[in-house]
């Protein structure tokens, strides 16, 4: 998923930057298109505990090109973000690293303020 969340980045900034001429477009969006909605876990009961992945992997916006053909699951996902928000406002982090406990202790605060922020930016975006 994080190879591809690049290479869905790589093709909005193709947009951005005016290269779309340069590239098969089509054929490119098409192709990320197919690989967003098979990589974005199916199984909703593994969103609790895993480290899987969700629509917001990859876009945050209805007009996104990946938007339309996952908007089943995009509403799953808000539904998710609105019932797993903890009483602070913020969420729970639901991995770790078993490795580097000292450095987990650091990491995981900032890694819950980030997804917090993205989970609200997608909520608004999405309503």
């Amino acid at each position: 998923m994080h190879v591809l969340s690049c290479f869905v980045q790589m093709w909005e900034d193709i947009g951005a930057a005016g290269l779309t001429e340069r590239f098969e477009m089509e054929r490119l969006t098409a192709l990320l298109q197919e690989l967003v909605a098979k990589n974005i876990t199916q199984d909703l009961s593994a969103w609790e505990n895993g480290y899987v992945c969700k629509p917001s992997q990859f876009f945050n916006k209805k007009d996104s090109a990946f938007y339309e053909k996952n908007q089943e699951m995009v509403q799953r996902e808000c539904e998710f973000i609105g019932k797993a928000q903890m009483p602070d406002g913020g969420y729970a982090v639901n991995w770790n690293w078993d490795d580097y406990p000292e450095a987990w202790a650091v990491s995981k605060n900032w890694w819950r303020a980030e997804i917090t922020v993205n989970n609200m930016i997608f909520l608004k975006n999405m309503s």
